[in-house]
This record gives C-alpha cells, structure tokens and sequence, in this order.
C-alpha cells in the first residue's frame, strides 16, 4: 500500500515487556502546507488552512484563527467564541457519524 505522508499521523508507543507505558501521536508536518503558507499574512493563514486538512479542517480552521489573536493580544467577542465551540462540535459530530 503506498500512503502518503502528507496528512497523516504518527503514532509512538513505548512497551516495557507487559504494557504500554505512553503513547505519543503527532501530525507529521506537510512540507507542502509549509511551503503554501510561506510568506502568507496570518490572516491568509488563517483562511488558507481549513483547506490544507480533510480531517478536522474547520477546527484547525479555528485553532488557528485563535492562535493568531493570541499572538496578536486580541479577544475575539463572546459571540465568536460561541460560534467557533459550535462549529468545531458540529464538525466532530458529522466526522463521527460519518464513520
């Protein structure tokens, strides 16, 4: 099977004999993302990553559009919270569901 690792996870385990000690799960970073995003403005960023991910795009939608008011000290309204928590349960319900 060929994968690509582009958009995939890695998963670590560590195994001391009887168990499972820890479990580590990481995106593995897509060069290709890197290299679209690459002299971009945060807020073309923002909008152009929902795109990059078919898993979970909206949510990394709003992390990121998060991420970037935080680094620039700004607190989104109450109102826009709200509308991101809804958008991000909607979002992992029909991913739910869908599987």
């Amino acid at each position: 099977m060929n994968m690509d690792p582009a958009g995939s996870i890695s998963v670590r385990l560590v195994w001391d004999g009887e168990k499972i000690r820890q479990v580590e799960v990481a995106p593995r970073q897509s060069l290709e993302a890197i290299k679209l995003l690459r002299g971009k403005t945060g807020q073309q960023a923002v909008n152009l990553i929902p795109l990059l991910f078919s898993l979970c795009g909206k949510a990394q939608g709003v992390a990121s559009a998060m991420a970037l008011e935080a680094a620039q000290s700004i607190a989104p309204p109450p109102a826009t919270a709200q509308w991101r928590a809804r958008l991000v349960l909607g979002e992992a319900i029909q991913e739910s569901l869908s599987r």
